[in-house]
């Protein structure tokens, strides 16, 4: 592509149109960067003054909020990563009963209406952690794999733990400090919350 100004010739090759488009890019990181520091985060009132037992229950499945477009299932939280498990099974369950025992076990569940769907233990690698579920956690420093830009502290986290609504709440927490294509700083955190309602039978 070729720009005439005032009689001069300047000629944009097919480096420079890359280069201009990774430039735009990095200022659109930017700008998400600085949206996740600087937007006013609500008061939330947290209720952390209860047993652990006290997660033991029937829960709806679907939650009250969607994660990337998509319906969030509890069934696919407890589950997480079992391929054993079908994506047709999980919208077929309307409730999940959660059962935890003294030594640490998590038992799992999954009914439609008063129809047993599947019942099992929670996904390995899920614990319990004071008073809350430790779903996922995860630290790392050099760029993700499949195409990481950010040299720095990156950390993710899912829990599950009761509100003060005494549902059944997921929070993932993602946060990240560094360098952003090895020059730019950038630091920021995000934080999802969805609700599983308590079922009374």
């Amino acid at each position: 592509m070729r720009l005439d100004q005032g009689g001069s010739r300047t000629t944009v090759t097919g480096w420079h149109y890359k280069m201009i488009s990774r430039i735009f890019y990095i200022c659109s990181c930017m700008l998400l960067f600085t949206g996740c520091t600087s937007a006013p985060q609500s008061q939330r009132v947290v209720c952390e003054d209860y047993d652990i037992s006290e997660l033991s229950g029937v829960f709806e499945n679907q939650g009250t909020k969607e994660l990337k477009n998509r319906a969030l299932r509890l069934t696919q939280v407890l589950w997480i990563n079992d391929e054993s498990v079908t994506d047709e099974l999980h919208d077929s369950i309307d409730t999940v009963e959660i059962k935890l025992s003294r030594d640490g076990v998590i038992d799992v569940s999954g009914y439609s209406g008063t129809r047993l769907i599947k019942a099992k233990q929670a996904a390995s690698g899920i614990s319990l952690d004071g008073n809350k579920i430790k779903v996922f956690s995860k630290f790392g420093i050099l760029p993700d794999p499949s195409g990481g830009l950010l040299v720095g502290p990156q950390s993710m986290e899912i829990t599950l733990s009761l509100n003060c609504n005494n549902n059944l709440e997921f929070h993932k927490h993602e946060s990240a400090t560094g360098l952003l294509l090895a020059f730019i700083p950038v630091s920021g955190s995000t934080d999802f919350y969805s609700e599983f309602k308590r079922v009374t039978k």
